[in-house]
């Protein structure tokens, strides 16, 4: 009964250091994926705002998002009314701004616009030289009051990705390192603890198979439940992240912009967890007999 107790510690005491990890290495992937997404979103580089004249006819809006339909860069053109406008804006700014919906001059200030999506072909900078030249075209044509692209943002954002990439990756990195070395550690320990019963399964004769395999299961299952555990406190965070941005800073869009891992990412991200797992304690194994029989 002591020796099934000591064994329970030592398996939830590994459990819990290799789940912190996996916890801080989601945790950091995720973190780094999102403002990886949140940059390339706010960057825009693919889209222009077509504001109009608030008091031009219906014809010439008609004639306007034809135009712009048939232009070979454009992909998509969605059309959004003044009230549409008024009401998109209203509802992002309700949490600070209460009663703006009420505000009749609100109906000058705001005008019907075309959201134009440019088609993705070619690099970033490609893209924003586009996006500059047929906003100066589209700027002067009948009826259009101005035209947002962002210049100014997608000319700094190919630099600034470049070096949040860098460094999102020099720190996984070391990241990555600094867990293999804690996993490490944590299943090193839980196996040299037990090399007592090792050795008495090796003195009645028991193959190296026979004693392996229950270990190797056992590893298996403490760094399934640890990556269970990693992933479950990242969920969490994730769901109240999420929830926080849409409460308390629904100007920024946040909750419709964060994403969360997709299939692909959690079965590598198991998958290089389970192989971390086996290799350490195929390792520790070679180390364990070399030492044994030193």
């Amino acid at each position: 009964m002591k020796e099934y107790k000591q064994k329970s510690i030592q398996r939830v005491t590994a459990i819990s250091i290799i789940g912190a990890t996996f916890a801080v290495i989601l945790g950091f992937y995720l973190l780094s994926k999102n403002i990886s997404h949140i940059l390339s979103i706010w960057g825009e580089s693919n889209k222009l705002i077509v504001y109009l004249d608030s008091d031009s006819e219906d014809y010439i809006r008609r004639s306007t998002q034809l135009r712009l339909e048939k232009n070979i860069l454009v992909d998509k053109v969605v059309f959004f009314s003044k009230e549409q406008a008024i009401a998109d804006f209203n509802a992002q700014i309700s949490g600070y701004m209460s009663g703006i919906q009420n505000d009749g001059a609100l109906l000058q200030v705001i005008p019907p616009y075309f959201e134009v999506y440019l088609k993705t072909e070619g690099t970033l900078e490609e893209l924003n030289a586009k996006a500059k030249a047929m906003a100066i075209e589209v700027r002067e044509w009948n009826g259009v009051e101005d035209v947002s692209n962002g210049s100014l943002w997608t000319e700094k954002y190919s630099r600034l990705s470049q070096s949040v990439s860098a460094f999102f990756m020099f720190l996984g990195l070391i990241l990555f390192a600094l867990s293999f070395f804690v996993v490490s550690s944590s299943i090193k320990s839980h196996l040299f603890q037990r090399a007592k019963e090792i050795e008495i399964l090796e003195m009645i004769g028991a193959t190296k198979f026979y004693i392996q395999r229950p270990i190797f299961i056992e590893s298996l299952g403490i760094i399934a439940v640890a990556f269970l555990i990693g992933l479950g406190v990242n969920s969490a965070l994730f769901f109240y992240f999420n929830s926080f941005f849409e409460n308390q800073l629904k100007l920024l869009n946040l909750n419709q912009v964060f994403q969360f891992f997709n299939f692909f990412e959690l079965f590598i991200a198991f998958g290089v967890s389970v192989g971390m797992g086996l290799l350490v304690t195929r390792l520790t194994f070679s180390r364990l007999y070399r030492f044994r029989h030193a």
